[in-house]
């Protein structure tokens, strides 16, 4: 001891205490997991990074969560999130055919990604009604090429009109000729007859007039 006041200090390093776990995970804009997820362990108060990924076929959107900070007595999440690159998928081929398999209009050919939906119509062709379809009218395109065939009747309403036509045309004109016939047999009759009686009058009275010119003499 001395006259002065003295301090003497004991110093202590704390002992580490585990945090929680920091979770990260990697996602598409669906949730599903595109690559493993990465868990960092730490003590309470020690400090942690995350780094984004470079994930093929995916391009990075967003992250949720801290992506860097200090470990705690709680477990952390963070999320990176990516959309899928587009992928082109196989063509969907659309078919108009006839009920031997004849094309009766030109395909239509539709394109998009893989994922994509597509879907088709039915045409209305000129001399044709649709029957039934082949295939999937509406669906995803995949990798593979896909085929949706529409197949139509061929109309005969057309054909038969016409030759009922033709025929109702052939017998009207074959009706009119004996109407017209008659007509004529009976105005040549009229005038025979006319002609006959003026002539028998002529001479009946040429007769008459003779005879009364005799008895006067």
């Amino acid at each position: 001891f001395t006259d002065k006041t003295q301090t003497i200090t004991y110093v202590y390093t704390k002992d580490p205490i585990l945090g929680g776990e920091v979770t990260v995970r990697y996602v598409d804009i669906d949730g599903n997991k595109i690559s493993d997820d990465v868990v960092k362990t730490g003590n309470i108060g020690d400090g942690y990074s995350t780094e984004q990924e470079s994930i093929p076929g995916y391009t990075f959107k967003e992250a949720k969560g801290n992506t860097s900070g200090a470990f705690t007595d709680k477990t952390q999440t963070i999320t990176y999130v990516y959309t899928k690159d587009p992928i082109l998928g196989g063509e969907v081929t659309v078919r108009c055919v006839d009920i031997d398999g004849n094309k009766i209009s030109d395909d239509v050919v539709k394109t998009g990604n893989i994922g994509d939906g597509y879907s088709t119509e039915q045409e209305s062709i000129p001399g044709y009604t649709f029957k039934e379809v082949k295939g999937d009218t509406s669906g995803t395109f995949t990798d593979k090429t896909q085929t949706v065939t529409y197949v139509y009747i061929k109309n005969a309403t057309k054909v038969t009109t016409m030759i009922i036509d033709k025929s109702e045309h052939l017998n009207t004109q074959k009706s009119s000729v004996p109407n017209e016939l008659p007509e004529t047999g009976e105005n040549q009759g009229k005038v025979v007859l006319m002609v006959v009686l003026g002539f028998a009058i002529l001479i009946f009275s040429t007769v008459l007039i003779f005879s009364k010119y005799k008895k006067i003499k």
